[in-house]
Parts: C-alpha cells; structure tokens; sequence
C-alpha cells in the first residue's frame, strides 16, 4: 500500500496586476454626458424660469382695486395709480404705489398688498376730523394732533364739531379743547352738545360759548364740577337779573365773576375779575 506523501510550507499567491482594467469608451462618454444633462437641468432651467417671469406679460399689473373712504374720492386715487399699470408686479415698489395716494390731505396711511399674479388692492386710511380751527376769515378742519388738514368746504360736517378760536400757529392744542368737553359732557350734557366755539385763552383756560345758554363761560380744566356749582347758586341769588348776564368767570375758586358786557378777554395764565363780583362765598 503506496502512502498519500504531502506538502507542509506556505502557498505562493498569485500576484494581481496593479493597473485596472480600463472602461469601455461609450461608457465613459454616456456618463460624461449624463453629468452634463444634470448640470443643464440645475442651471438652465431655473435662468430660463427667470427669464420667462421677467420678460412674460403674466405678471404685468393690469387690475388695481381702491378701497377709501368718503374724503378720497376712488375715482381719484384711481387715476393717481394709473402709472403703476402695465409695470412688472414683482418689481414693483409698495412705497412707489403708495407715494402718490399720500399727497392728498385727507389720507393718513396706505397700504398695498400684491395679488399675483398681476392685481394690487389699495387701502386708503383717512385722516379723523376732530375740530374746526376759525382763525380770521377762514376755518379750517384739525386732526388730533392739531394739524390743519384742510379747509371746511363741507359745512355739515363742520357743524358737527367744536370750532376753536386760536391766534397763534400751528399746531393747535386741541387736546386741551377736547378734554374740557369731555369733562362737561359728563357733568352737563345738554350743555357740551350745545357747544357752538371755544376760545383758548391759556394752556388752562378757556372761553365758551354755548347754544343752551344765553351768556358765555369763562373756565379752567379740571375744575368744572365745582365751578358749575358755584354758577347754579349764583344765578339763584341774581333771580330775574341772571337774564342781563352776558360773561361768567368761573375761573376763581371762591368766587363767580358776572359780567352783562362782552369785553375782550385777555390770554393769561393769572385769571382776575374784571367786572362786578355777584357772589363770592364765605
């Protein structure tokens, strides 16, 4: 019987050949050129897009919706956005929509939305009408701040609010004006709704006059409730002469101030009587 003889030791590998094997041709140039129809797509169609949103008519503003109120006639603030028609939507300026709309007196604000993809809705805030400022011949609307806004050619309007006698300039301190009628319509109702004109005599004191009343009242903010008091009992102590009374001055702590004339009432802060004392309390 012949023995299996066998060898002991390591193997000898095969050495690989270290340069790979090269790619067929037309697969290296079906890759180059799929690289290259992926970097068309990336670039060229998002410039194309924009291109096209640039250039096309789509968007071009052809429908401007106004939304005012009664002092900003819509006609008008229709024919001031008429050059924002025809331009781009997306390069419009909201400021260069609005610019126009703000040159009326009336407006106070504007605001434009975009309604792609061509349309603006305009909304046109107004300026709040708060007193009538008489000043020699002419009267003029004020707004909160005092401010004249524009000239009272709507006298309905102008009869609805207190109209203020001030010499000086702009602004009117219309604050004080306002609060004082505030503080007598809470005290006396009749009387603030009968408010024909105030005069500002001083940063505390003014001069009314009222429809309800046949004479005219002299007052200082902040102290109505007392001096109207004072008024009731004087008037009741006068009796029948109350009709002759033509000025009452409130403004003393103490004391009611009747006057039957009308003279000029001058503007300072240091008030004084200045015609017969009719009461004054102990």
């Amino acid at each position: 019987m012949r023995a299996a003889v066998t060898e002991s030791g390591p193997r000898l590998l095969r050495r690989r050949d270290p340069m790979p094997r090269r790619q067929p041709r037309s697969r290296t140039l079906a890759m180059v050129a799929r690289a290259a129809l992926q970097a068309t797509l990336l670039v060229g169609v998002p410039v194309g897009l924009v291109g096209w949103v640039a250039l096309s008519g789509y968007f071009l503003v052809d429908q401007v919706t106004v939304r005012a109120g009664e002092r900003v006639a819509t006609s008008w603030a229709t024919t001031a956005l008429d050059t924002v028609q025809g331009r781009h939507i997306l390069a419009l300026s909201l400021d260069d929509v609005a610019r126009p709309l703000a040159e009326h007196p009336w407006v106070a604000s504007v605001a434009v939305t975009k309604e792609l993809p061509r349309g603006l809705v305009v909304k046109v805030e107004e300026k709040e009408p708060l007193a009538v400022w008489q000043r020699a011949e002419q009267s003029y609307y004020l707004d909160r701040e005092g401010a004249v806004i524009a000239s009272t050619e709507d006298e309905e309007l102008a009869q609805l609010l207190p109209h203020l006698i001030w010499p000086d300039g702009e602004p009117v301190p219309v604050a004080g004006s306002l609060a004082l009628l505030e503080e007598l319509r809470t005290l006396r109702p009749a009387w603030a709704a009968s408010v024909r004109q105030i005069e500002i005599l001083s940063d505390e004191d003014y001069r009314m006059a009222l429809g309800s009343t046949p004479y005219q009242i002299i007052v200082r903010a902040g102290t109505l409730d007392g001096a109207l008091s004072r008024l009731d009992r004087a008037l009741q102590e006068i009796g029948d002469r109350a009709e002759e009374v033509g000025i009452v001055d409130l403004r003393l702590p103490r004391r009611v101030v009747l006057r039957t004339a009308e003279p000029t009432v001058e503007r300072t802060n240091q008030p004084g009587p200045r015609g017969p004392v009719a009461t004054e309390e102990g």
